[in-house]
């Protein structure tokens, strides 16, 4: 396996993901549909890939990703330090995208099955961590506090990689993202509007 990124430009994405829940084994398309609901997956590579222009991808994800219902940001859960690539990345993709982005944004903690101790407790430990210095990165890139601090910061491994402490991560990883997509939020405002 390399070390170099696999992604190298922005595109819809349709290698690996596992969608076996949804009726489907894998994606066979860029265009799909889930119980009857168009779906896209878009992938780019890292902002600050050594191997990619970090403005070519932002000029990229500006002219494809529009109307994104579920933005998911990846960061790797068991990098020693939080560097300074993490802040610029916010602030490029807030700059390019607009601060909305964040509204329907989710963090996913990738790589958290590799977390040493192997227990609930480090891996809680870290995910507050991260939490605290995306704040300060979310901050640095005048999101509203009160936005960032709604924006779910979400360990992730492989399917079958069970997370210490955390009996479904996939599942809830899952219902983490419907509830950050735009549709889901504005159904809920219907819903409550209707009820007053």
């Amino acid at each position: 396996e390399s070390l170099r990124a696999q992604t190298s430009k922005v595109e819809p994405h349709t290698h690996g993901v596992d969608l076996t829940d949804c009726g489907i084994e894998r994606l066979e398309e860029y265009n799909t549909r889930i119980n009857d609901v168009p779906v896209t997956l878009w992938d780019s590579p890292g902002l600050n890939d050594p191997y990619t222009d970090g403005e070519e991808t932002l000029k990229e994800i500006k002219a494809n990703c529009r109307g994104v219902d579920l933005f998911i940001y990846c960061i790797q859960i068991t990098q020693p330090r939080a560097g300074q690539d993490e802040f610029d990345s916010i602030a490029e993709l807030t700059k390019a995208l607009g601060k909305d982005i964040w509204k329907s944004a989710l963090i996913a903690l990738t790589f958290a099955n590799e977390i040493k101790p192997a227990t609930a407790d480090a891996l809680t430990n870290r995910v507050s961590q991260w939490k605290d210095v995306l704040l300060d990165a979310f901050e640095k890139a005048e999101i509203p506090k009160n936005d960032a601090t709604k924006i779910p910061v979400v360990p992730a491994s492989y399917r079958e990689e069970p997370l210490p402490g955390i009996e479904d991560w996939y599942g809830a990883f899952w219902i983490e993202c419907v509830s950050r997509t735009m549709w889901f939020s504005k159904f809920i405002a219907l819903l409550q509007l209707t009820q007053d």
